[in-house]
């Protein structure tokens, strides 16, 4: 992991590398060239700037990553938060797939950095960390295996990511089958199929 070269302490300075990250985020959906003077020009702050908060763009990059696995665990423990005490596995998942559904829709940028072999490899080292914080919830909510748990979810991830790439008219039958998948893996830790 990259570090950035200095926290922001004042509200102001906040904003730049919320402007900087933005930057970032947009320039991932319109596919265009990240550089630090890209970045610094959809900021609106000088090269300079850019670099007294992140060290290059590979840790502008790395801040992008960090901020959707805070926002993919503060939506997975939202949903998990609005579920009745008594709701069933198949319920959370399912709850669980669409705040992950909902976020991809929110955060275009995000099917960007999918699309990326490298970047997709550094997000995968990051979701592992917060998969694997929200198997050790569900596992314990549901009193499952926490390796058969986090295997289901990875199984559902892969499909998921696949469909974030697909062509808009194919993602309702990707969407289907990511449900039917969900249901099979809730099935399998109730005991209910092989």
């Amino acid at each position: 992991m990259t570090d950035s070269r200095a926290t922001p302490q004042q509200r102001r300075s906040a904003e730049k590398v919320a402007a900087i990250v933005g930057a970032a985020r947009s320039v991932l959906v319109d596919g265009g060239e990240l550089t630090t003077a890209v970045l610094a020009r959809r900021a609106g702050v000088a090269i300079g700037t850019v670099y007294r908060y992140f060290a290059d763009v590979d840790a502008v990059l790395e801040a992008v990553l960090v901020e959707h696995a805070e926002a993919a665990t503060a939506a997975v423990d939202a949903a998990l938060d609005a579920l009745p005490p008594d709701a069933d596995a198949r319920t959370a998942f399912h709850a669980v797939l669409d705040a992950h559904l909902a976020l991809y829709r929110r955060r275009p940028e995000l099917t960007a950095i999918l699309s990326d072999p490298a970047l997709a490899a550094r997000h995968r080292g990051i979701e592992a960390v917060s998969d694997g914080a929200m198997a050790a919830v569900l596992a314990a909510r549901f009193d499952a295996d926490l390796v058969r748990l986090t295997a289901a979810w990875r199984s559902v991830g892969a499909v998921l990511g696949t469909s974030l790439h697909a062509r808009p008219a194919d993602r309702p039958a990707l969407e289907a089958d990511l449900r039917a998948l969900v249901d099979h893996h809730a099935a399998r830790l109730r005991g209910h199929a092989p």
